[in-house]
């Protein structure tokens, strides 16, 4: 199903919470057609539904259902220190979305953004058309579709469960990007929770850029795949 989409651009997106006076959507619309839907409503696509609400197309945006979005990285990481400007913010992510979707909503394009506050399902190629059906079964038409997704964080299960990680995913005490926040490990207590060689890697890399003060890998009760 999904191989024959026609896709404008990919970007990275993450799924989080919208809160704009844009118009929300719900009712079945088999017979309007949107010239574009994107799918996912973090940095990629935000940044997509600007681009393409400036260029005076109308957009059916898609921002995700809750479950989506409290795993989505958006939701989990909070500071950003990678991006000239966005140190500022305390939810970058979700703070730059809310300000370009608000912006959107008073500007004088507003009328091209339609918000569905829920996750796509499927995505069918109906006579050159794109037919989307979210979770509550609500279908859609558009023309072309971004896919804008994202990136979703898979929690260490800690004695069967994530709720062990999940205050210290809240307080900002977890790196989820070795690259992104490898950094806040400078000369701090370490530690790695994983047993493949991704975990090794992760753990020389912080060893020779961030010197750690202590490093220590967690395998969590798994046999080592490294050496």
């Amino acid at each position: 199903m999904f191989k024959h989409i026609s896709i404008l651009v990919t970007l990275l997106g993450l799924f989080i919470t919208v809160s704009t006076e844009a118009e929300t959507m719900h009712p079945s619309t088999q017979t309007k057609v949107y010239p574009v839907a994107i799918i996912g409503a973090g940095a990629g696509g935000t940044m997509a539904t600007e681009r393409a609400i400036l260029n005076n197309r109308e957009v059916l945006l898609f921002t995700g259902a809750k479950p989506e979005k409290k795993r989505s990285r958006g939701h989990w990481v909070r500071a950003v220190h990678n991006i000239p400007g966005l140190t500022k913010y305390t939810r970058a992510l979700v703070e730059l979305q809310q300000e370009t979707l608000a912006h959107i909503a008073s500007g004088p394009f507003q009328h091209n953004l339609s918000v569905v506050e829920d996750s796509v399902v499927s995505i069918e190629k109906q006579a050159g058309l794109f037919k989307l059906v979210d979770k509550t079964g609500q279908s859609y038409l558009a023309k072309y579709v971004i896919l804008a997704t994202g990136m979703m964080d898979e929690q260490p299960h800690i004695g069967g469960s994530i709720r062990p990680i999940l205050k210290f995913g809240n307080n900002q005490s977890v790196a989820y990007c070795i690259m992104c926040d490898g950094h806040r490990s400078l000369n701090k207590k370490t530690v790695v929770i994983g047993h493949s060689e991704e975990a090794a890697k992760a753990a020389l890399l912080l060893a020779e850029r961030y010197q750690p003060s202590k490093l220590t890998i967690l395998t969590n009760g798994k046999a080592p795949e490294f050496t």
